[in-house]
Formats: structure tokens, sequence, C-alpha cells
């Protein structure tokens, strides 16, 4: 009885082993069907709408001249409200501290901003302040210059 016993668990042991290596077999197997599957979808060529990138993507009516010369576009060519932000408009100022002075003026337009300076020729003192009022922007040196100082400031202009 015992040997019996012994061959049916030996019998059940080896179906439990089989059931198991087929299973194992079987995800193994769905796991490669994924991996092969995945290769497949990379390896297809992408198709582009319109695989030709120098042809124009606008509409044919949408411009009237087929060129646009450098520098050609100017603001009255602009139709109204089709550009959102303000033009950006600036000036350089030419303002000289001639010698023995500490302030030089130069004229800008009312509502302007400075920007910043830079030094044109000598420059023998250090700058203290560059100030605008109305329009009348003021260069002032923190000692006396000892030669001319020429500066030239540049200034945001309103809209």
């Amino acid at each position: 009885m015992k040997k019996g016993k012994r061959v049916i668990g030996t019998i059940l042991l080896a179906l439990f082993s089989t059931v198991v290596l087929v299973g194992f077999v079987w995800a193994l197997s769905s796991r490669t069907r994924e991996i092969i599957r995945a290769q497949w979808v990379f390896e297809q060529p992408i198709s582009l709408p319109d695989s030709n990138i120098s042809t124009p993507m606008i509409a044919d009516d949408a411009v009237t001249t087929a060129k646009i010369l450098n520098l050609n576009v100017t603001p009255a060519k602009l139709a109204a409200d089709c550009v959102g932000t303000a033009k950006v408009d600036f000036t350089a100022v030419a303002i000289a501290v001639n010698n023995g002075s500490t302030t030089g003026t130069g004229t800008c337009e009312s509502g302007a901003a400075v920007l910043g300076y830079h030094a044109t020729s000598n420059m023998d003192q250090f700058v203290d302040s560059v100030a605008i009022s109305g329009t009348t922007i003021t260069v002032t040196l923190a000692g006396a210059a000892t030669n001319t100082n020429n500066f030239s400031v540049i200034t945001l202009n309103p809209e």
C-alpha cells in the first residue's frame, strides 16, 4: 500500500511540475510575443502628411507676394491689430560734460526712460547719475571733468 501511495505521489508531483513548467513556458512565450510586437511597432516607418518640408504650408490665398525682402515690412504695411505687442523704439542721445563742469544735458522725448549709457570718448570722472526731467536728460559726474567727457545715453521712447 505504501508503494502505491508513493507512486501516486510521484505522479502527482510530476504532473504538478509539468503544469508549472507549461505555465512558465507560456508566460515566457507571451513576453517574447510582446517584445516581438513592440519591435515590429518601432520598426514601422513614420509617415508624415507632407515629407517635403520645403513646400510652404500656408494657404495659397493667405500670401499675395511670393517673397518678402529683408527690411521690407514696415508698420504701415501691417494690418491693424495683427501684432499684439507694442513697438519698441529707442534713441541714442549724445551728451557732453565740458571741462570743469559736473553736468551735461541732452534732449529726449517726453516720457522716455533711460536704458543705459556708455562713454564715447574721454571719461575721467565716475558717473554719479543719469536722470530725465521732462525732455531733458542730465548726466552728473562725481567730480568736475578735467577734459570734455562724451556719453551716449540710450533711452526707451514711449509709443
